[in-house]
């Protein structure tokens, strides 16, 4: 396994893409100053109107406030799907793949 730096795709925006965060303030800056230096790199910018922020029911209300103030984006309180898949799956995973597994059939 490569160790280093995390390399980014210059199709990074080619598709809808999911970005995991620890919830604090730090991790928010560290992550918008590295999709700054990709804006500037690709000369690619990220679309304001279309990204949102799924928070964890434990992140605290302040955290939120201050991830939103830096991020600049909305948050969500629902995450149904992701590319067309359920993006949250809990213990019913037959009732959840259950469209899933129609569609391959058909």
């Amino acid at each position: 396994m490569e160790k280093g730096p995390i390399r980014v795709n210059y199709l990074f925006f080619a598709h809808d893409s999911m970005i995991f965060c620890k919830s604090n303030s730090f991790e928010w800056s560290r992550l918008m100053r590295m999709l700054k230096q990709y804006e500037l790199a690709f000369g690619q910018m990220l679309n304001k109107e279309k990204p949102s922020i799924y928070f964890n029911k434990n992140t605290p209300s302040e955290n939120k406030r201050t991830i939103l103030h830096i991020a600049r984006v909305k948050a969500t309180s629902s995450f149904e799907k992701y590319l067309g898949l359920l993006a949250m799956v809990g213990r019913a995973k037959t009732t959840s793949f259950h469209g899933l597994i129609d569609r391959v059939w058909t």
